[in-house]
């Protein structure tokens, strides 16, 4: 009974000294309807991604498509150099697709002509660090004690934007700072980083064009 008491007692604490601050949403956003052509082109460009159509994404990609945020020999033809930076017509593995697809599946904003997804890119709040701090994108994602998913659950969280560990050593699973030198674990499919992947599509004249596909900082 005792050891039933420290237990309670611990998760209290933790939750006190986590969301003892106000707690920052990042609600998930999607405004896809505010442009039927954006809209139709969305259906084509899912459609696409589910069957690997490489012809398709190079007929909409920018002639001076952004693939890397570092040096890149290949700039002098950027699309080309996007297709081989992300061997989207090699027959090696590529997480291209799966990328894209999940970056478009969280939701998109809208800017006078572009749509960028996901929304947490794009509406991310300025105060938190990007590298310090990890965007949930479910509702009641679990927040657990240990990296797996039969651990028990410390907490749930819904749209929070949480603090990350100082150490991240876990493939699928994002470790949080609970305070009092506790952690918990977030599995990586309900959470987002604001420097993961992002896509940014603009429209010239009628058709809508890919002008970024990007991670990190």
């Amino acid at each position: 009974m005792y050891k039933n008491f420290l237990i309670i007692s611990f998760f209290i604490s933790i939750q006190f000294f986590a969301w003892g601050e106000p707690k920052t949403q990042l609600v998930p956003m999607d405004e896809t309807s505010e442009d039927p052509s954006f809209a139709s082109f969305k259906i084509k460009l899912m459609k696409a991604i589910q069957t690997e159509d490489s012809s398709f994404i190079k007929k909409i990609l920018s002639d001076d498509v952004i693939y890397s945020l570092g040096a890149d020999p290949e700039r002098k033809n950027a699309i080309e150099g996007f297709m081989n930076f992300y061997k989207i017509n090699s027959k090696k593995e590529t997480n291209f697709w799966k990328e894209l697809n999940r970056a478009i599946n969280l939701g998109c904003t809208r800017f006078e002509k572009t749509f960028t997804c996901p929304y947490i890119y794009s509406k991310w709040p300025d105060k938190y660090d990007s590298f310090s701090y990890v965007a949930v994108t479910e509702k009641n994602a679990a927040i657990r004690s240990k990296p797996f998913e039969t651990a028990p659950e410390i907490i749930s969280v819904n749209y929070e934007i949480l603090k990350l560990a100082p150490e991240q050593k876990e493939k699928d699973w994002y470790a949080i700072d609970l305070g009092m030198k506790k952690m918990g674990y977030l599995n990586k499919a309900d959470g987002r980083s604001s420097i993961d992947f992002r896509v940014e599509f603009q429209k010239i004249s009628t058709e809508w064009t890919l002008k970024y596909f990007v991670e990190g900082d």
